[in-house]
């Protein structure tokens, strides 16, 4: 996903926002930040802090704003949270955190999925994983190190 150059709104600012921030102005975006609540200054030095570059602030955006922010932005990340159905207009906007990690993530990746056992399984394979890739163990186990 080649983000030069984008307009990026950014729609909720809780955990998944502030992380979408900190990805977002580390790859120099414009950006947007909508929520329905006030951002204080604070809140988002607080994020940017982390960033290397030289990028500027995001803009707060107020609710009442709600559709030039629609407009304005070439992509929108809403929070995990938020209804999209009432904004169909703009779903061609639309991106989650799991639409940015397939474009930008190029390394295998085991998934894990279901209702139960998740955590029990992740915790399994994590051990195994790091037996095998222990300096004890020969390196025809072909796995890479993790």
């Amino acid at each position: 996903m080649n983000l030069r150059d984008k307009k990026i709104g950014i729609w909720g600012f809780g955990l998944v926002g502030k992380a979408a921030l900190e990805y977002f102005a580390s790859k120099n975006c414009d950006i947007q930040i909508l929520d329905k609540r006030k951002i204080t200054h604070n809140e988002i030095m607080h994020v940017m802090k982390h960033i290397q570059s030289s990028t500027s602030l995001p803009t707060v955006v107020s609710e009442d704003r709600r559709k030039e922010f629609f407009t304005y932005n070439d992509l929108i990340l809403a929070s995990p949270g938020i209804d999209l159905r009432p904004y169909s207009k703009y779903k061609h906007k639309f991106v989650t955190e799991l639409d940015i990690l397939q474009k930008e993530f190029r390394k295998p990746i085991v998934a894990i999925t279901g209702s139960v056992g998740k955590t029990t399984v992740t915790h399994a394979l994590s051990h195994i994983l790091t037996h095998l890739n222990s300096k004890d163990t020969p390196s025809q186990n072909n796995i890479p190190r993790v």
